[in-house]
């Protein structure tokens, strides 16, 4: 993996790595309505793909978000989600909030193994 583990989904030659390699561990789903909505997510959850229903924004650290968003307002630790694109993220356990821009939907985590732990003898193996 690279030096500063920039790419969790690659070989040691950083080299992307497909996502269909990875080993699914644990999957946890949150309706949310349009406006903020508080969540949990649960312990072992690190490496991850989010999808979601409807547009909506992800704020990790548990504070809460806004009814609407305040244009020039840096919100931390928060990632927008458009609907219907999967995504692969790094995240951390713990109380998050969800706010839904435009419709009410479903946000996905699938938490997954990364690449290095499954790989790991041909990682280590001569050739």
């Amino acid at each position: 993996m690279a030096a500063e583990n920039l790419y969790p989904f690659s070989t040691p030659q950083g080299s992307a790595v497909p996502l269909e390699v990875v080993k699914p561990k644990t999957l946890v789903s949150y309706a949310f309505p349009i406006g903020s909505s508080s969540i949990v997510i649960p312990a072992g959850i690190s490496a991850c793909w989010i999808y979601s229903t409807q547009d909506c924004i992800l704020r990790l650290d548990g504070v809460a978000l806004p009814a609407a968003l305040v244009d020039g307002v840096a919100y931390s630790n928060s990632m927008f989600i458009p609907a219907a694109t999967p995504m692969s993220v790094i995240i951390a356990a713990g109380d998050a909030q969800i706010l839904g821009l435009t419709e009410a939907g479903n946000l996905y985590i699938n938490g997954i193994e990364q690449w290095a732990a499954l790989a790991q003898p041909l990682q280590t193996s001569v050739g």
